[in-house]
């Protein structure tokens, strides 16, 4: 995987002293009093931290430059979730809690305050079917290097691959930490990725089905604050640009090309929901016919998959984890 092999130790380090202070800011920030001061310090930080893991390993491969500024991002994204979240209401949380809330990928810090009865039973499903998802995804990912070797092709194995990484990670992985919370008894802990092939429409696929960790962190940070200003339709499509903007730190950014290629996605995909609603709104719902609805939802998150996933990202991260080259 020569887009993994570590070139600096002493890089990722610092980039975990990177990702430690942001949770360090993002705890004390959600203590302080809330107001406009804590707000823009906690984009400061979401700010500041990435582009340090950024610098930080400008040397390293594309891959490793990918999961530290990835990780990075995710542990600077809970200072802004937790300072909205005391803006509207929320108790801050203690030590021991926010740091149970920076190891989940969600962004909803008030489930951790509460500790409840285990729920077992969800629990052992959630974990035993994460297990199958993680099974699932090795295969794939396994089968990716010989489907390119017979087929000569890397488009093929490209689809099994990233379908295999997204069983193991956003499947399986989150599905067993789901369960393990479950088991701890923060029973409001549940798998962020949601039955995704069911979706009807594009709303229902990114608001609830789909990385629901982005969802609660664009309510949180942009549609709730900027809603009564520009509107729900336009604090949606700011949300969705929000994303765009994520995803060019976490795609474009780590190979430092591709730029300007998923924020056109989400822009996209943006003004597509709000057509949706347009519609819903005289009466022609999309979701109102299921098959219809469903080659509408995934016609437009296939046929532009390029525009998010593009070339220069699937040479330097993807494909060298199944070593097609």
């Amino acid at each position: 995987m020569t887009g993994y092999g570590v070139q600096n130790f002493g890089a990722l380090i610092a980039c975990a002293a990177c990702g430690a202070g942001a949770i360090a800011a993002g705890f004390l920030l959600q203590r302080a009093k809330p107001g406009v001061l804590t707000r823009l310090a906690s984009w400061a930080v979401a700010v500041a931290a990435p582009y340090g893991a950024h610098w930080l390993t400008l040397r390293e491969p594309d891959g490793i430059r990918m999961l530290a500024i990835c990780s990075v991002l995710l542990c600077s994204m809970k200072a802004i979730v937790g300072v909205e979240a005391r803006v509207g209401g929320e108790t801050p949380l203690p030590p021991v809690r926010w740091l149970m809330f920076a190891s989940w990928a969600g962004m909803r810090p008030w489930i951790f305050a509460i500790r409840e009865q285990p729920d077992i039973q969800a629990a052992k499903g959630y974990i035993s079917r994460g297990l199958i998802f993680i099974g699932a995804g090795f295969a794939l990912v396994v089968g990716s290097y010989p489907l390119w070797r017979m087929t000569g092709e890397k488009w093929p194995p490209t689809f099994t691959l990233m379908f295999g990484l997204s069983f193991i990670l956003h499947f399986g992985l989150f599905s067993l930490l789901a369960g393990g919370w479950q088991a701890a008894g923060f029973t409001n802990v549940k798998p962020l990725f949601r039955a995704p092939w069911a979706s009807r429409s594009l709303s229902e696929f990114w608001a609830r089905r789909w990385n629901l960790a982005f969802s609660e962190m664009v309510q949180l940070s942009v549609y709730r604050p900027f809603a009564n200003r520009v509107g729900p339709g336009g604090a949606a499509f700011a949300g969705f640009l929000l994303s765009g903007l994520l995803h060019e730190l976490a795609i474009s950014l780590p190979v430092r090309a591709g730029f300007g290629l998923p924020l056109l996605f989400f822009a996209l995909h943006g003004a597509l929901v709000l057509i949706e609603k347009q519609l819903e709104r005289k009466g022609h719902a999309i979701q109102a016919k299921p098959t219809l609805g469903r080659i509408w939802t995934f016609g437009w998150l296939l046929i532009p998959a390029p525009l998010l996933f593009h070339e220069p990202f699937l040479r330097g991260v993807i494909w060298p984890i199944a070593g097609i080259r």
